[in-house]
């Protein structure tokens, strides 16, 4: 984008929380709006916030169904770990 290679940003978003939206504005969506349907939802139950970052080093799963980039796949990741947490 900062080089001036044509591009396609999101300008309506329809899944996430407003508070998680905003922070995504700040950093590359300017200009990004959120649906009705993201307004009003209930309080995420077991956390103080609706909006947290949990830390921890362990990496993604090494998985050889899930190819990385390179291999001209798919770039989705899993961390069986994170489930756990969650």
């Amino acid at each position: 984008m900062l080089k001036g290679f044509p591009h396609h940003t999101l300008t309506a978003q329809h899944r996430l929380r407003p508070t998680i939206s905003a922070f995504i504005r700040t950093l590359t969506y300017p200009y990004l709006t959120d649906a009705a349907k993201t307004q009003g939802r209930a309080n995420v139950r077991g956390v103080q916030n609706n909006f947290i970052f949990i830390d921890h080093r362990r990496r993604e799963d090494d998985d050889g169904r899930i190819p990385d980039r390179g291999d001209g796949g798919s770039s989705s990741k899993q961390n069986v770990y994170e489930v756990k947490m969650t």
